[in-house]
């Protein structure tokens, strides 16, 4: 309970009585002149100090509510601002990647296969919950939305929830120290494909107390010079970089981290 507590309870309970002590007050707080015209100049001079404190009285009450919502607002905004810069910085971009794959049944997961001939070719970018010794470690989960843009920023392809190796389902659980890859594009026998998580319910879908999750191939479209990423952590958009792409005839495209949601630039890059 806060002080302003019993004022919000007095204007929720007694709403009339507090604009009628206002109005009164306020009344009687007039000009001279003009209670002159009115006949009550003599009785407003007599009692003008219990007027004043009768106006700023109710005042308190009547503002109260206003500024209550507005600073609670504020309150929530800040809390929303420390929050995401906390995952932000939590979450640290640590490069990008072409690797080997394979695809895991029956959902279609995808996992690093380091052999001399994987299955797949994959260009990854990875991210790691970066640990602080000035803050608390704590583990986290991340969704990726990734949206592919063309030459003049428009977008062409979008994923709702992003496919992260080894991890089924839309996030990915992120320990402290520990790192998860997103996959960004997939060449197989030449072809190149981008994936995503579907999710989608079945009959039985109630034993696991959510939807079922599979991984969706889909054409990348050739025009493709940008991937911008968004992450997700508890419900906040905390984390954003852009990954520029130039696309090739076969293979993989090359790709170039610019930045991220910091500002801090970086050039990293693979070739294939």
């Amino acid at each position: 309970m806060t002080w302003v507590d019993p004022i919000l309870r007095l204007w929720k309970e007694s709403p009339r009585y507090v604009l009628t002590v206002w109005a009164i007050s306020g009344l009687l707080l007039l000009p001279q002149r003009w209670l002159h015209h009115l006949s009550i100049d003599a009785f407003a001079l007599q009692n003008r100090h219990w007027a004043i404190l009768g106006f700023v009285a109710s005042s308190v009450v009547l503002l109260a509510y206003p500024v209550n919502h507005l600073w609670k607002g504020i309150e929530k905004r800040l809390h929303f601002i420390s929050e995401r810069n906390r995952l932000g910085k939590s979450f640290e971009v640590i490069g990008i990647r072409q690797i080997g794959g394979t695809v895991g049944a029956p959902n279609g997961l995808l996992y690093e296969n380091d052999s001399n001939s994987p299955q797949l070719l994959l260009g990854v970018v990875g991210f790691r919950n970066r640990s602080n010794v000035s803050r608390k470690l704590e583990s986290t989960t991340a969704i990726a939305q990734i949206s592919y843009r063309d030459h003049r920023g428009k977008e062409i392809a979008y994923a709702p929830a992003g496919v992260w190796l080894g991890s089924y389902g839309q996030s990915a659980k992120f320990a402290p120290g520990h790192e998860n890859w997103l996959v960004l594009f997939v060449c197989e026998r030449g072809g190149l494909t981008r994936v995503w998580n579907r999710s989608f319910y079945t009959d039985t879908s109630w034993m696991s107390g959510g939807p079922s999750f599979a991984v969706e191939p889909e054409t990348v479209p050739p025009n493709i010079a940008s991937v911008k990423i968004g992450l997700l952590s508890e419900q906040i958009h905390c984390k954003e970089i852009t990954v520029e792409v130039e696309m090739r005839r076969k293979g993989l495209p090359q790709l170039l981290l610019r930045t991220d949601y910091l500002g801090r630039f970086r050039l990293l890059r693979f070739h294939v």
